[in-house]
């Protein structure tokens, strides 16, 4: 019941772009070996998905979805990406709402260096296209991450 009410609250709630290529981007996941107490790091997953999607935005050939709308959905049939099985039913949520395309990251951070590993992935055959990685200060994420988005789509 829970998988129908989720489609239908999805399907009504993102248009399909003509030909423009549709996007989801996720939260970044930290994958650090230690907890790094007082640098913010908890915060850096989501300000990268918020920066890669405002300099993704700018691009005219590209629609994203409008993923706070997606999660508030999501949070309300209580789930999320990282509660949902497996990146296979990321996808899937994906596909309901008409993305071609999905951005999956992860971070780490070490000796005061952010670690991104970033990850296109083509929404009907679940193929990884394009996998990107940087290693940034923190205070030069918002530029590394404007790099990323156009590498990320060429």
């Amino acid at each position: 019941m829970r998988s129908w009410l989720l489609c239908l609250w999805l399907s009504t709630a993102v248009a399909v772009a003509g030909e423009k290529t549709v996007i989801v981007v996720w939260p970044f996941e930290d994958v650090s070996f230690l907890p790094a107490q007082g640098t913010g790091s908890e915060e850096i997953g989501e300000l990268s998905m918020e920066l890669l999607t405002a300099a993704l935005v700018r691009n005219p050939a590209i629609d994203v979805v409008e993923r706070q709308q997606l999660a508030k959905i999501l949070e309300e049939l209580n789930l999320s990406c990282s509660g949902l099985a497996d990146k296979d039913a990321c996808l899937k949520v994906g596909r309901i709402v008409g993305a071609r395309k999905m951005v999956f990251g992860s971070y780490f951070l070490v000796g005061g260096q952010v670690n991104l590993l970033v990850r296109r992935v083509d929404v009907e055959t679940s193929e990884i296209e394009k996998i990107l990685d940087r290693s940034t200060p923190q205070d030069r994420l918002p530029e590394v991450l404007d790099e990323i988005a156009t590498a990320i789509i060429e």
